[in-house]
């Protein structure tokens, strides 16, 4: 079972495919960080991010051996509740990238998003999910 204070991003997606047509429920209890939605949908938002996050790992922006990835479920002032990748640093737990499949705020009508180092306060990447993965390029 991944455990995201001690294991790696490769040891999340080798556990993400074994998983894979079965079980989501031993994955999703070691991934998430904080949620607002009903803790029995968190196997099927942890198969459907993981998916997600196998793709980016193939990047040449992530580290698989000294990074790990976390999920959080959002909830905004105005708007519905969101998932946040989030892929930090296995020694110093410093947050790298955080991404937003599909935004929850009402003004960003679903976007997708990056923010990353060394700057957080405007997004790398404002778009779509093929926008994610050309930034990642994968």
């Amino acid at each position: 079972m991944y455990d995201m204070s001690k294991d790696t991003l490769r040891k999340f997606c080798t556990d993400y495919n074994n998983s894979r047509g079965g079980d989501f429920k031993n994955l999703s209890d070691g991934c998430w960080w904080d949620w607002f939605c009903r803790e029995s949908s968190l196997p099927a938002k942890t198969e459907k991010l993981g998916a997600k996050v196998c793709i980016l790992a193939q990047s040449k922006k992530l580290d698989k051996d000294s990074m790990y990835v976390w999920f959080k479920n959002s909830c905004p002032m105005q708007g519905h509740l969101f998932d946040e990748i989030k892929f930090s640093d296995r020694k110093t737990k410093d947050v790298i990238y955080v991404v937003v499949p599909k935004s929850g705020f009402t003004k960003d009508k679903g976007k997708a998003f990056v923010w990353g180092r060394p700057n957080f306060k405007e997004p790398r990447v404002e778009g779509t999910w093929a926008d994610v993965k050309k930034f990642f390029g994968v």
